[in-house]
């Protein structure tokens, strides 16, 4: 007999999508909320962070609508990659989060190329040096809006910022954390050395936890915060169930 249920959550880029499946692997429900970008410049892509929030409360109601949600044993996420917002000491977005096909960074990819060379950038990150990674646009933010700048607390990847609003917890797996352009693949932690390039600390990043680790489990006030979410995300259940687990992340 089927025991329970397995919820899968993708926040791309154009749209979120949740798939609960049975323990064989079976789906059978799903539901998607859609996400927009905003192009003020040619070469900007740009969404409110908030919206990944909005659009995945959309993409689980139907799912939590109708099924028991005491059965969902577990729940992955993957995302899309390179994306990140900066946030204040509230956690809050202090702009839209900058997306991984943005192409504004020309001028700090030289600058970055400057500091460090291709194949330095690639032995710590196992990444081309280009516009792409996160730490780019970071450099962006640093050289065009240092009133942002001042304020950063804390660089999230679309993971992490999912991840804190349904657990509390600021933190994403490794597979995640490489789309910055941050993190040393060779030992799987921050890497100080190009963390200097901007100024930054780990201290201004997330915490590092193994693909498929157990990130926390969904709380209480992630469910007061959405309709759609409140019979998945009860504070009734977080004491005895359903813990979010982060996977790989994709676009």
């Amino acid at each position: 007999m089927n025991s329970g249920y397995l919820l899968g959550i993708d926040c791309g880029t154009q749209s979120t999508k949740a798939v609960l499946f049975d323990l064989n692997g079976d789906v059978i429900l799903q539901g998607k909320g859609a996400l927009s970008i905003t192009r003020d410049r040619p070469e900007f892509a740009e969404q409110n962070a908030w919206d990944w929030w909005e659009s995945l409360c959309r993409a689980l109601a139907p799912i939590t609508s109708t099924v028991d949600v005491e059965r969902i044993l577990g729940i992955g996420i993957t995302y899309q990659r390179e994306t990140f917002v900066p946030v204040d000491t509230d956690l809050n977005p202090l702009r839209p989060a900058i997306l991984w096909m943005d192409q504004r960074a020309y001028r700090e990819e030289s600058e970055v190329r400057a500091r460090i060379s291709d194949e330095r950038f690639k032995d710590i990150t196992g990444k081309p040096l280009n516009r792409t990674p996160s730490i780019m646009k970071l450099k962006w933010i640093l050289n065009n809006e240092p009133d942002i700048w001042r304020r950063i607390h804390r660089v999230l990847t679309v993971g992490a910022f999912i991840n804190y609003h349904l657990t509390g917890t600021l933190c994403d797996s490794p597979a995640g954390a490489d789309t910055t352009g941050l993190l040393n693949i060779q030992n799987g932690k921050w890497s100080n050395e190009l963390l200097e390039l901007l100024g930054l600390t780990p201290n201004h990043l997330f915490d590092l936890l193994p693909s498929g680790a157990c990130s926390g489990r969904v709380n209480s006030t992630a469910a007061n915060q959405k309709d759609g979410l409140v019979s998945v995300l009860n504070g009734n259940h977080t004491r005895n169930k359903r813990n979010l687990r982060s996977t790989r992340s994709s676009r």
